[in-house]
């Protein structure tokens, strides 16, 4: 149990490293975040938001898919999978506020409501607008676990848990098609961690826990 509990966190604490160090290696950082390369200090953490935005929750879809066996693991691994999810959340919506931040800063607009607004006319922010649909459905999933106390809610809030795959679908497409530092190394090797990752745990939920039911 020792050695599982050791590989499990080393495979966290590397997960969480690379985003960082994708972003330092990619900007200079570590020469001063007002390195020519970046031209502002919003630019620098609009994509480190970017980064660990996907990271944390790619970690929130395997925790909340194998809670039950990691929990005989980390016994008190459900609460800190909540505290992390707001913190998920909380990065997630860091990044189309800093985007509308950067964007007054570079062209002068400063439009909250143009920037979460899904617009599907340019190709440009087409896939910019999978990330904006991602946002909306991510709030819905997360105010159905915070309220799921309520009288509806508490026999059909695990249901609204189906809406963090199609988050997390989404969130890919979108990064991979406009970011740049997903490109990067080595973060762009964590894609395929992220696809097998999403199929095995979905597979999990739906397919072994109906067999095994």
């Amino acid at each position: 149990m020792f050695i599982i509990k050791v590989i499990l966190i080393s495979l966290y604490i590397i997960l969480l490293f690379i985003p960082g160090y994708t972003i330092a290696r990619n900007s200079d950082v570590l020469q001063g975040i007002f390195s020519l390369n970046d031209p502002t200090v919003v630019y620098f953490f609009l994509r480190l938001a970017a980064l660990y935005g996907i990271t944390l929750l790619f970690i929130q879809l395997i925790l909340g898919a194998f809670m039950q066996p990691l929990t005989r693991v980390f016994p008190g691994l459900l609460r800190w999978h909540m505290v992390e999810g707001i913190i998920t959340y909380g990065i997630i919506l860091a990044h189309p506020m800093l985007y509308t931040i950067y964007t007054y800063e570079t062209i002068g607009i400063f439009n909250p409501l143009v920037t979460l607004w899904p617009n599907f006319s340019v190709q440009n922010e087409f896939y910019i607008s999978f990330g904006r649909v991602s946002l909306y459905l991510l709030t819905i999933g997360i105010l159905a676990g915070l309220f799921r106390r309520s009288s509806f809610l508490s026999r059909h809030w695990r249901k609204f848990h189906i809406l963090n795959y199609i988050v997390f679908v989404l969130v890919l497409w979108h990064s991979w098609n406009i970011g740049s530092d997903t490109h990067a190394t080595p973060f762009v090797f964590l894609y395929p961690i992220f696809i097998a990752g999403l199929l095995v745990s979905l597979s999990y939920r739906r397919i072994y826990r109906v067999l095994k039911r």
